[in-house]
């Protein structure tokens, strides 16, 4: 036997009313994330340039200082 319409519409209502409840918490969560994105770009936190080659990077006096060499940049 087949189910009522009006029994099948209530589950399609429930259904449709958890997505939009999962869909509601998800829109809240990037709020969060882009609020805290935007904090930490206007901290310098992220998105800083990187630091350009010095003379003094090509020495080799301590190995922990990066190498930039004239034929790693075009």
């Amino acid at each position: 036997m087949s189910t009522p319409p009006e029994q099948s519409a209530s589950q399609s209502n429930v259904q449709m009313a958890a997505i939009l409840d999962e869909l509601k918490k998800i829109n809240i969560t990037l709020q969060e994330h882009s609020t805290a994105i935007k904090s930490l770009e206007s901290s310098k936190g992220i998105m800083r340039p990187l630091p350009s080659p010095t003379p003094h990077a090509e020495t080799h006096g301590d190995a922990r200082v990066p190498r930039y060499y004239k034929w790693d940049f075009p």
